[in-house]
């Protein structure tokens, strides 16, 4: 039994994974004491994209830390202080508490999918002597990050343009000519130029003279 509770400590140095969700339980119940904070420096990326996450461990009463921390989907990677373990991420060795803080690094690479992922953490602040007591831990509040469609996903815009163009440009052609234009085309009334009229009437009277 105390072989196997040594082992589990020196295991735990090393880094441990399982307890972003569950806690570091075998260090007791969580404790106000701890402080663990989770940082990224963007919260909206797209797909494919690298978000730098940063995990803080504070403690002003102990004298090292550990963490471990998750993610719903994407890829975690190893930075200052971390190293990946079954696809998720945790310390390399025992960090020091220095002026009571202690910082972790790592990176999240966002999945293809749009939508919203949680970055979930716990830290643990140790007393450094190799024994599960007198230790405080305690969670992270999560850390949710959009990812948005590529050139960002702002919703179905309605741009369908109102192209009705049709304007009535019938114009009313038919000019007032004073005629009868039926459908067969032709007129109902003949006349007789006044050039042919008055020479007539000139040689009726000259004929009645005689």
């Amino acid at each position: 039994m105390i072989l196997a509770l040594v082992q589990l400590a020196l295991a735990n140095a090393d880094g441990k994974t399982g307890s972003s969700g569950a806690g570091c339980t075998c260090h007791g119940d969580s404790s106000r004491d701890t402080i663990v904070s989770v940082a990224a420096d963007t919260t909206a990326v797209e797909p494919g994209a690298v978000v730098n996450i940063t995990l803080l461990v504070g403690n002003g009463g102990l004298s090292e830390a550990g963490m471990n921390a998750s993610a719903t989907d994407g890829a975690l990677g190893a930075g200052t202080g971390t190293k990946e373990s079954q696809g998720e991420i945790t310390h390399d060795g025992p960090s020091v508490l220095q002026t009571g803080e202690s910082s972790f690094a790592f990176t999240w690479t966002a999945p293809t999918a749009a939508g919203t992922y949680t970055i979930s953490a716990a830290g643990n602040a140790t007393n450094a002597d190799g024994k599960t007591t007198g230790d405080a831990w305690a969670f992270a509040d999560d850390l949710e990050i959009v990812v948005t469609s590529a050139g960002g996903d702002s919703g179905d815009a309605d741009t369908d343009a109102d192209t009705d163009t049709d304007t009535d440009t019938d114009a009313d052609t038919d000019a007032d000519t004073g005629k009868d234009n039926d459908d067969a085309g032709c007129s109902c009334q003949a006349s007789t130029p006044a050039s042919m009229v008055l020479p007539a009437l000139a040689a009726l009277l000259f004929a009645r003279r005689r």
